[in-house]
């Protein structure tokens, strides 16, 4: 997975899987977990922050325009853990990408390979893993799983995995039908109509990502 020459954000970050520079970028330090002593009235007496270690959590959301790319990613693979597609006509297409850096060096748990739907450039709405037979007006698209740490005796990250990767997708569209592409199933299909609207439906789907095991 190639990664950008432009860096970005006070650790350096760069985004793995689209090109250019964002329009919004954040880095913070991972969640960190607490641990409380209660005392005998069943307040908090004292607290200590641990869990952390030096993992840093990176979104970042591009405007894809005609120059723009998207790299397929594997998720778990350089901290990737989710990336995010959302159209809508009159607006460029949003994708927002999020990895961790400074993870610890033994990886468990699985890698998911991952197709990203074909997008363009262009300010309108596209079909992303769901379509329709009507005018599409608004569309998206996620793939992510889910990161997970081991804590050693400190409460310091020791060893992490990836799990439970999933794509989701969802549709709006004025008349007509929808459908799903690939292994997407369709979990909601509704439409509405009123004397002063176009009927619309809305749909949205899943797919389960099969993992690939860490060697």
């Amino acid at each position: 997975m190639p990664s950008n020459s432009a860096q970005f954000g006070t650790d350096g970050g760069s985004c793995p899987c689209v090109t250019g520079q964002p329009k919004s970028y954040t880095e913070s330090d991972y969640a960190k977990q607490r641990a409380d002593l209660i005392d005998a009235n069943g307040s908090v007496k004292e607290s200590t922050y641990y869990g952390a270690g030096s993992i840093k959590e990176h979104t970042a959301t591009f405007a894809l325009d005609c120059s723009g790319a998207i790299t397929s990613p594997t998720l778990g693979v350089s901290g990737v853990s989710e990336i995010s597609i959302s159209t809508s006509n009159g607006d460029w297409p949003q994708v927002t990408v999020k990895w961790y850096t400074g993870l610890p060096q033994c990886q468990s748990g699985c890698t998911y390979a991952v197709t990203v739907p074909t997008v363009q450039g262009k300010r309108t709405a596209q079909a992303l893993g769901l379509t329709s037979t009507g005018d599409i007006q608004s569309s998206s698209w996620t793939a992510t799983c889910q990161l997970n740490l081991l804590l050693d005796g400190d409460g310091e990250p020791a060893a992490y995995a990836f799990s439970g990767g999933t794509i989701t997708a969802s549709l709006e569209a004025v008349g007509g039908s929808v459908s799903a592409s690939g292994d997407m199933v369709i979990t909601s299909n509704s439409s509405s109509e009123t004397n002063t609207a176009y009927a619309t439906v809305s749909a949205t789907g899943e797919e389960v990502l099969e993992g690939t095991p860490v060697s």
